[in-house]
């Protein structure tokens, strides 16, 4: 059981970190895509002028840019016990 214990502890700290990565990514991908659709529209209204007035220009989102920390994962630390099973 400690090998379980162990190689849980190893997969499950691994998963936080790719976690906290992927809302980073999402973020800058929200960033990118405000940016690109901003771009559009000003492209758009330059091509075809309307009396009506300008594009909405967009801010980008409020996004974080740095990794979160979890915090440690629980070890469960069974199959460790020096009690005697009965």
């Amino acid at each position: 059981m400690k090998d379980f214990t162990s190689a849980y502890l190893k997969v499950a700290e691994r998963f936080l970190e790719v976690w906290a990565k992927s809302v980073v990514s999402v973020g800058g991908a929200a960033v990118g895509f405000t940016s690109t659709a901003n771009n559009y529209a000003a492209a758009d209204a330059a091509t075809h002028p309307s009396p009506t007035g300008q594009p909405t220009h967009r801010p980008n989102p409020h996004v974080i840019d740095k990794a979160p920390a979890y915090g440690p994962v629980t070890d469960f630390k069974w199959g460790t016990s020096t009690r005697a099973r009965t």
